[in-house]
């Protein structure tokens, strides 16, 4: 499935609360086999992040 994952209050990645929360749901998604990209507001810091599924 495809999802598209829009947290546009998180700053993704990132250490405390809610940006955890929306990096650990996205990884687990893609190890369950989805095609997820996530929507998040730039912030300090700001970088590309990918996360490949791995071996099943």
């Amino acid at each position: 499935m495809k999802i598209l994952y829009v947290a546009t209050d998180q700053q993704v990645p990132g250490h405390v609360g809610g940006s955890v929360h929306v990096s650990s749901v996205a990884r687990e998604l893609v190890e369950l086999g989805h095609d997820v990209k996530v929507l998040v507001s730039p912030g300090d810091g700001f970088s590309r992040m990918t996360v490949q599924r791995g071996p099943q």
